[in-house]
């Protein structure tokens, strides 16, 4: 009789242990199960069968690559000839190797020159990953050892009603979706189910923070420990950047919304996502990914495919349909890069596979995030054996002293040849560079080195620019400022954290003719008056603005700008403002403003419109040029604009039974051509130059759309071919 032998244990849901005798299979792996086994006291199993789905409830359910870490490394297993066995169907086979091998590996040349990576970008990335790379054991010359060398996998026998397979003298069975058996001989033949019926609860604690993350200028908050992906108390690397209001995700953990529940973040506020790179301990992203909205990831272009390719494979869904739910928001390598009002600058980091760090600044201050890193003699090492340009070798050697305010350092090594930084050798750095470092990537600071580097604690806050506050009245004359109609909600963040109030007396010159303006100006309340040699040219009053085309083109100023009465200004300064016109199409229709503004308000029945209604005609007004005798409107022809006079006359025209009659003479802001608009028909008389003439018009379709939407135009227009009708 059979002597029941199986033993089994829960490690979580979704994940079970199966053991028999000295022989023992991991089903389902869920994210931060090593984490679990090891708070159990449990030896990670060298065989792992593969749960019917990679991803489910959020959460990665074949999250392999720690696993495999800790049976290279941890066990030694490699080293002692051994390879870690995975087991699954066919297709689940081919998902969990492509997996693997991008994770552990990299991209491959034939991947890269799928993607349109650059041949040089090509050679670099596989320099680094094949000098970081495992050799096959007893090469020599090494040759580097491939997901095959590492990893024994065991495909599923689905020739017969189940699909089966035999390890270790153990068969095990797939009777349908996460349901298996295991039989052995003289042992009872035992079922598991690691069906998941509902989302699966973080395996550890995630802290609550005393206070609410500062939703500041310029800053950062930690969302864990910033530890390893072994560190069984803690979570591994997150972090949210606070940009001018914003909030940007860098890197993510598992379990990650409720790690922004918890923190009073809603994960549907983040505006941006930055992915150093794809092991699972800084990629655990797909749960906002798969969030309802586009993912936008700030990244080069060979980080934004290894993103798509891994969540493709992870979810079994093509590449173009991932690629979908990722916008790329492209930068180039060691070159500035604007975003709503902070610059980045990206740099490649020395890691096994293709990895970024950056800085990021918002006016004058900066944070630094290394990035994961070979640094010092590991790095050295890696020069002179060619896998590293002196370029890069000499900027990585010097990226702690680069200016920062606040630098997020690797610091994952103990050992001069460890992959990541030794934070001893970091420790070796002067005192005023450490001052600014966070140590991440660690489960925390060695006792002797405690004076030497900050901690980190989940929830924690660096506040580098606070936020500004804003009284009620001021905050909705900022709202209902026409020129900022229609902008994003990210670009008014943008505006309310870089915008400065400046309260002036009357009779205060803002802007000099002829001298540098340094801020583009928006009237919150007061009057202020634009002159120039010639005399005032316009009085400007609230919700307008000025300063715009010295801030843009850096000229100087074409007028004076003085205020009439105690003004209230917005003062924005002109590099946010060059960034704002340029990303929201706004510099053409700004250009159009300020050469009709001061045509337009020389009509008299314009002037008493207001600024959002005259905003929408300076952007439909075209000028035009005709010469003296040119026939401008023809007696008769259908309608198809109005003209305002900016300089010249015309003569107006109508044929009657005795021959044509001189009906006036328009001059210098006067109106034309809007009876016909108004009733919808044709031309009743002809308009003709008297002189070289300058007009505006506004299209028909314009006129209709203006007249609709600004009654007070209309009512305008009607009055006027009232009177003529006289």
């Amino acid at each position: 009789m059979a002597n029941t032998q199986f033993k089994l244990t829960e490690v979580m849901p979704g994940c079970m242990f199966v053991e028999h005798e000295n022989i023992s299979f991991l089903c389902g792996c869920p994210s931060e199960v090593i984490k679990v086994l090891k708070l159990k006291k449990m030896t990670m199993p060298t065989r792992i069968v593969l749960p019917a789905n990679f991803y489910q409830y959020g959460i990665v359910q074949a999250a392999l690559e720690f696993p495999v870490y800790d049976f290279l490394f941890f066990q030694g297993r490699y080293f002692k000839g051994e390879k870690l066995t995975i087991i699954g169907t066919a297709k689940q086979v081919v998902r969990i190797r492509n997996i693997l091998s991008l994770t552990l590996l990299g991209p491959t040349f034939e991947q890269m020159q799928s993607w349109g990576v650059d041949s040089a970008t090509q050679i670099e990335i596989r320099n680094i990953g094949d000098y970081m790379a495992l050799p096959i054991l007893g090469s020599n010359p090494k040759k580097v050892a491939q997901i095959d060398d590492l990893i024994n996998f065991v495909v599923f026998d689905e020739s017969g009603d189940q699909p089966t397979a035999t390890v270790d003298g153990v068969q095990i069975a797939i009777h349908s979706s996460n349901r298996f058996s295991f039989l052995a001989e003289n042992t009872e033949e035992v079922r598991i189910d690691i069906n998941i019926r509902e989302p699966q609860r973080p395996p550890m604690p995630i802290p609550h923070p005393e206070t609410l993350v500062p939703r500041s200028t310029f800053g950062a908050t930690a969302l864990s420990k910033l530890s390893t992906g072994v560190d069984e108390y803690s979570y591994t690397s997150g972090l949210l950047l606070a940009l001018n209001g914003l909030v940007c995700s860098v890197d993510g953990v598992a379990w990650g919304k409720e790690h922004l529940r918890i923190l009073g973040v809603n994960p549907h506020e983040l505006d941006l996502h930055i992915v150093t790179h794809i092991h699972d301990d800084h990629c655990n992203v797909i749960d906002l990914v798969a969030n309802g909205k586009v993912f936008p990831l700030l990244s080069d272009q060979i980080g934004y495919c290894c993103l798509v390719q891994k969540i493709a494979w992870i979810l079994d869904h093509p590449y173009e349909e991932v690629a979908k739910y990722i916008e790329l928001i492209r930068v180039e390598l060691m070159k500035p890069f604007n975003w709503h009002g902070a610059t980045f600058v990206f740099w490649r980091a020395p890691h096994p596979i293709p990895t970024l760090g950056f800085s990021a600044t918002v006016n004058d201050k900066t944070i630094v995030v290394t990035g994961d890193m070979a640094w010092g003699q590991k790095l050295t090492k890696m020069y002179e054996a060619g896998a590293v340009t002196k370029e890069l070798h000499d900027f990585i050697q010097n990226v702690f002293f680069l200016e920062s305010d606040l630098t997020f350092a690797d610091a994952g090594g103990n050992k001069p040849d460890d992959i990541h930084p030794d934070i001893n050798e970091l420790a070796m750095l002067p005192a005023q560079i450490r001052k600014v470092m966070v140590a991440t990537h660690r489960p925390g600071i060695p006792p002797h080195l405690a004076t030497k580097f900050q901690p980190v604690s989940p929830g924690q806050s660096w506040v580098l620019i606070p936020d500004q506050q804003w009284d009620t009245n001021t905050y909705m004359a900022v709202k209902r400022a026409p020129i900022l109609a229609k902008i994003s909600d990210q670009w008014f963040s943008v505006v309310l954290h870089q915008g400065v109030i400046k309260d002036l007396p009357a009779g205060y010159e803002v802007l000099k003719f002829g001298c540098e303006g340094k801020d583009f100006y928006i009237i919150i309340a007061g009057t202020v008056k634009v002159s120039d040699g010639d005399g005032v040219k316009a009085i400007l009053s609230t919700g307008e603005f000025f300063g715009e085309i010295s801030a843009q083109y850096g000229s100087p100023c074409n007028a004076t700008i003085e205020t009439l009465s105690p003004v209230r200004l917005l003062a924005i300064r002109k590099e946010i403002f060059r960034e704002l016109v340029a990303k929201t199409g706004k510099l053409q229709w700004l250009n159009t403003i300020h050469n009709m503004r001061p045509v337009l308000m020389k009509i008299h029945q314009l002037r008493e419109m207001s600024t959002a209604a005259l905003h929408q005609l300076f952007a439909v007004a075209k000028m035009e040029q005709y010469e003296a005798g040119e026939i401008i409107i023809a007696e008769g022809d259908e309608a198809d604009r109005m003209f305002g006079i900016i300089h010249g006359k015309v003569e107006v025209w109508h044929q009657n039974g005795h021959g044509p009659e001189l009906l006036a003479t328009l001059t210098e802001s006067d109106l034309f051509g809007e009876v016909a608009l108004w009733k919808k028909g044709r031309r009743t008389a002809t308009v003709k130059a008297v002189t070289d003439l300058q007009v505006f018009s506004i299209a028909k379709k314009d006129f209709d759309r203006v007249c609709e939407e600004i009654p007070v135009f209309g009512l305008m227009i009607g009055k006027l071919v009232e009177e003529r009708s006289l």
